[in-house]
């Protein structure tokens, strides 16, 4: 599916709200809900924020799709990786500054932006092995912290839902088998999360 599961939501909300990320990378967007929680919870959660302030008296319905008049012209850059171009709507694309439609294996590895935060849920499980070990090697040159929400006990499930076939599960992955990258533990009884401390960005 094009989302995942709520139990893990608290926690990663209030590591958004802790690190205050200037930029973040959300890798398979989907319905873009992370992309809704940076929003919310790092560009709303700031005093000067004037959330869709307008004088009444001059307001053109037009400016809805304005995003900076809601989440402010200094909000965090937000950049989504999506494979499925069909879940894109109108709806991502206020929320989103840039999405880019492709394979991850193409897109992360000839970007040259750094990001405070990335994202990648509900994604390693949809890889084959290699891929989902290459993406993670890959990571910590593009963020200063990846975090990886794969589902716990998820194996192959060989349904290509909503006539996406990227949404086949082809691996399960075990905590140890994520600490090889980086520190893990698990959040919302359901989920590893995978932390992967980057390189040192100037």
């Amino acid at each position: 599916m094009p989302t995942g599961g709520p139990s893990c939501l608290s926690y990663m909300c209030s590591l958004l709200l802790n690190n205050k990320p200037r930029s973040v990378l959300d890798i398979g967007i989907g319905h873009g809900k992370w992309g809704f929680l940076v929003r919310e919870f790092v560009d709303l959660w700031i005093p000067e924020n004037k959330y869709g302030e307008v004088d009444q008296q001059f307001f053109d319905s037009s400016d809805r799709f304005n995003s900076g008049r809601f989440y402010g012209e200094d909000r965090t850059r937000l950049v989504g990786i999506e494979i499925f171009e069909p879940y894109i709507t109108d709806i991502q694309h206020m929320i989103y500054d840039e999405i880019l439609i492709g394979d991850v294996h193409d897109i992360l590895p000839s970007m040259e932006e750094h990001f405070d935060i990335i994202i990648c849920a509900d994604v390693l499980e949809h890889l084959e092995r290699n891929q989902g070990i290459d993406l993670l090697n890959d990571f910590h040159k593009h963020g200063t912290i990846t975090y990886v929400l794969v589902p716990i006990n998820c194996g192959s499930s060989g349904r290509a839902e909503h006539g996406n076939v990227y949404e086949i599960h082809k691996t399960s992955w075990t905590s140890e088998e994520l600490r090889v990258f980086g520190t893990c533990c698990i959040v919302g009884d359901i989920y590893n999360l995978l932390e992967i401390k980057g390189e040192e960005h100037d």
